[in-house]
């Protein structure tokens, strides 16, 4: 399913790490809603074989359960009779595989490439300076300089479908409601919190506007916290599906309910090096270094890039993979179609892709807790993502 070229292969023969796929992705499955409800795609749509699945609805349903891999789904005891009851495809995340940058092409059908979120935290031209835009409210100074509605190169599908005269809405817990993220991701959406997972499916269920939305961030969580091969996870996993047998689907109707995820996960306990705190590194940088645990971005120094690429490769290339910026162009990193500007500033000049269990630590604190779990690389656990569709 994930495409693997033979640059990568020359790259990358130890550390088992993958590309997006972005011929059928999530990407894509944005394109798709978009052209079943009648608006206009902005890139190409899921494959034939997988399009076919919303043909013919009038209105979909779309649960974003954050964090749910394939590799989650597929070991959990209720999958056989939930993937009976609709049709289930492994569909690839983008890069990095993080909320932020899944989600932002989960609601404009664009690469990452095209939009240019690339991260927890990243780059910002208006600021001069790194932001963390999960962690980000209207409230906050940095909102007053970033218009949450400018923040994405086109108006995402809500706003769309508001436009095209269709009923749209957004169910998201109360303490989301007013982010930064929530704003630029769901502008014009109808926002209705609600309390958790059983409240929310009996809300689904009932709702009859063309396009409802719905996201989940529970299993995000426990998964950072516990691990994602945790029984603690493995039990949110199995309260979801329950929770899913249960609703009145049948083969046929005009209306879809959608499972979809961001990303997957990884255990990232064999080791977590704190590369913020590296002197030798960090001291010959712009910035420090920014982006995901398995995802990290660096901004040498004009004259110090390639002292700092000889270090990492010195210190940690025995597990992770230091990329040129050059190369995850080539690679096609980011998608398919155009890079943007902002894209390029955002993705700094070295790419650090840490192998599966493994991670680096950017945060300027310690954290108070251990990060069992963590995203945004390129291991198949975290780039395969489920889509489950049904009909009622």
């Amino acid at each position: 399913m994930l495409l693997y070229t033979g640059l990568f292969k020359e790259l990358n023969r130890k550390l088992e790490l993958y590309l997006p796929n972005y011929k059928i992705s999530i990407v894509n499955f944005a394109n798709s809603v978009m052209k079943v409800l009648g608006l206009k795609p902005n890139g190409p749509v899921l494959p034939d074989n997988v399009h076919s699945a919303l043909e013919g609805v009038e209105s979909i349903t779309i649960l974003v359960i954050d964090g749910l891999s394939s590799y989650l789904i597929e070991k959990a005891p209720e999958f056989p009779l939930i993937k009976k009851r609709g049709k289930y495809f492994k569909i690839s995340s983008v890069f990095p595989t993080t909320t932020t940058t899944a989600m932002a092409s989960l609601v404009t059908g664009l690469e990452p490439c095209e939009h240019g979120v690339l991260g927890y935290s990243m780059l910002s031209r208006e600021v001069g300076s790194i932001i963390e835009i999960i962690r980000t409210t209207p409230y906050d100074k940095i909102a007053e300089i970033i218009d949450p509605e400018k923040f994405l190169p086109v108006p995402p599908i809500h706003k769309k479908a508001r436009g095209g005269g269709l009923d749209s809405k957004l169910y998201i817990k109360r303490y989301l409601v007013d982010t930064f993220l929530t704003k630029a991701l769901y502008d014009d959406a109808e926002v209705v919190p609600y309390v958790d997972l059983e409240d929310l499916m009996i809300r689904l269920i009932g709702e009859r506007g063309e396009l409802i939305s719905a996201y989940w961030e529970v299993l995000d969580t426990a998964a950072h916290v516990y691990s994602p091969d945790s029984e603690e996870v493995k039990a949110y996993v199995s309260r979801v599906l329950s929770l899913i047998s249960k609703l009145p689907f049948k083969k046929k109707g005009r209306r879809a309910f959608v499972i979809v995820a961001d990303h997957g996960f990884v255990d990232a306990r064999k080791r977590q090096d704190r590369i913020v705190d590296d002197k030798d590194i960090v001291n010959k940088l712009y910035l420090p270094p920014f982006g995901d645990m398995r995802a990290t971005f660096l901004l040498p120094l004009e004259d110090s890039y390639d002292e700092v690429l000889d270090e990492v490769n010195r210190k940690y290339g025995k597990w992770c993979l230091a990329l040129k910026k050059e190369e995850a162009l080539e690679l096609r990193l980011l998608g398919l179609r155009e890079v943007k500007d902002l894209a390029l500033y955002r993705l700094g000049r070295l790419i650090l892709l840490p192998k599966e269990g493994y991670a680096l630590d950017i945060r300027p604190k310690k954290r108070k807790y251990e990060m069992k779990g963590a995203h945004s690389g390129l291991s198949k656990k975290e780039l395969e993502v489920p889509l489950l569709i049904f009909r009622y």
